[in-house]
């Protein structure tokens, strides 16, 4: 949890509003095992085994760019969806839901990819651009997929996935690549919690009334520099 704690509190004063997720992850791989008791004969016995590499709590940060929820300024019992957007190789997403439907995940996977976008680019283009900002430069921002569509290799090909959550219907759904389609049996299944609620936690730094999300450094630090850029 420290490096998760970090970012949550980091993300929390920068843009206001911090997320977590927690939800009880269950890790259950086949692998070959040495088997062998002597190793100075030097003749290796492996033995393919299923083992339990985890299976408890589990909370991990969410990237403000990555969750998506109802756009209507109410509380957060009253949000009617939540998304969250991952980008995941193909290894990666049959790991994370072991019980995806077969069919349909060989389905997702041919229907293509999916968009791509790193929307998280920004970060980036404002650390390289910090030095003409400060000094008044004309610059330009845009998105772009380039971290995504680095990999060459088929078994590094990523896909678009999306989690969403609807807590009035109680309803979950895995969606994966171009398609969007929906890996779970059936296409969704009820919420896997007994709460009943999405499995995300929000943090405000500056709790505004009447408002879900939060003002953060950059915000308060807004008006000051205003006032500093108007002094002649």
């Amino acid at each position: 949890m420290d490096r998760t704690s970090e970012d949550f509190t980091r993300a929390t004063l920068t843009y206001g509003t911090g997320y977590l997720q927690v939800s009880w992850k269950k890790d259950v791989r086949t692998h070959k095992f040495l088997k062998t008791k002597d190793l100075a004969k030097n003749k290796f016995e492996w033995k393919e085994e299923e083992r339990v590499f985890y299976d408890a709590p589990f909370c991990e940060w969410v990237d403000n760019y990555s969750l998506w929820y109802d756009y209507h300024n109410s509380a957060r019992k009253s949000k009617q969806y939540w998304f969250k957007r991952l980008v995941l190789t193909e290894a990666e997403i049959t790991r994370k839901y072991p019980n995806a439907d077969k069919n349909r995940l060989a389905q997702a996977f041919a229907g293509g990819p999916g968009d791509l976008t790193d929307h998280a680019a920004i970060r980036t283009q404002v650390k390289t651009t910090h030095d003409k900002i400060v000094h008044g430069a004309q610059i330009s921002f845009g998105n772009t997929d380039e971290q995504y569509n680095s990999a060459s290799q088929a078994q590094m090909k990523l896909f678009e996935v999306f989690e969403w959550w609807r807590p009035f219907d109680d309803e979950y759904a895995v969606m994966v690549g171009a398609s969007y389609v929906p890996i779970f049996k059936g296409g969704s299944m009820p919420i896997p919690y007994d709460f009943k609620e999405v499995p995300f936690i929000e943090a405000t730094y500056l709790k505004v009334p009447g408002e879900f999300e939060g003002y953060g450094l950059p915000m308060i630090l807004e008006n000051p520099q205003i006032m500093l850029n108007l002094i002649k």
